[in-house]
């Protein structure tokens, strides 16, 4: 009996100390070394952190894009150079003369029609104006159509007042009231050509569909044919077409 528990005994503290043993050893942290610095010498390359992008807020444009119409009064001038109130035309095959009178400014209305983006415009302008004229001291009222195809190109697009410059072609054409003689009988007369605009305006737009423009160009243009009571002439060595150009008026962008 003696010997079984001095066995029991030893097997307990046995036992005990191993735990002992075992229970230290879960409850040590384990130690983390520290790494040393890097010297001045060492290898050292920058590190490229990697942000997340914000969105850039869109341009901002105030006026609407798309087609518009407008309607607008004009004004414009002829240059007497070449319709100086005592020349004229003269075809010597059919006989048939046209006076070239000095023409007053006028002031009329226009259509037009045409295509905003974003910075960049075009459209299509038909203008009418009515002219006093002057021929060896007999007047009569002329009228002068221009048809122009022009370019816009604005400034300041994110605002409501937007200057632009102004480049097209034209097609101008003056009708002379009793202007052609042919034999007995007179009768209109109408003189036409080409040219090319360049000028510039602003635009204020009241909101981003309706706009009010104003703008002045000039207009250089030669007339090179020539019409009356059913005789057609191409006109030799062209005349003065140029002149200023006025024009004010509303647009609505759909």
């Amino acid at each position: 009996m003696r010997h079984r528990a001095s066995f029991a005994r030893s097997l307990s503290a046995s036992l005990l100390a191993a735990a002992a043993v075992l229970t230290g050893a879960s409850c040590v942290a384990p130690q983390n070394a520290a790494r040393p610095a890097l010297s001045p010498l060492g290898d050292s390359r920058p590190i490229e952190a990697t942000l997340p992008l914000r969105d850039e807020p869109a341009p901002k444009y105030y006026a609407e894009r798309g087609f518009f119409v407008g309607a607008m009064g004009v004004a414009t001038t002829l240059s007497n150079s070449d319709f100086d109130g005592n020349s004229g035309l003269i075809d010597p095959v059919s006989g048939l003369t046209i006076v070239l009178p000095e023409l007053d400014p006028g002031v009329g209305w226009g259509l037009t029609i045409g295509y905003r983006g974003k910075r960049n415009s075009v459209q299509f302008t038909y203008a009418v104006s009515d002219h006093d004229d002057d021929f060896q001291g007999t007047s009569f009222e002329d009228e002068f159509k221009n048809y122009s195809l022009d370019f816009k190109h604005y400034w300041n697009v994110d605002g409501s007042l937007q200057p632009f410059v102004l480049l097209g072609i034209s097609v101008p054409r003056v009708i002379i009231e009793n202007g052609g003689t042919l034999g007995a009988t007179s009768g209109d007369a109408a003189i036409q050509g080409l040219g090319a605009n360049l000028g510039g305006g602003a635009a204020l737009y009241l909101t981003p569909h309706l706009a009010l423009f104003g703008e002045a160009y000039y207009r250089w243009a030669e007339f090179d044919r020539a019409s009356s009571l059913g005789v057609h002439r191409d006109i030799k060595g062209h005349l003065d077409a140029s002149g200023l150009g006025l024009r004010a008026g509303l647009t609505y962008t759909f």
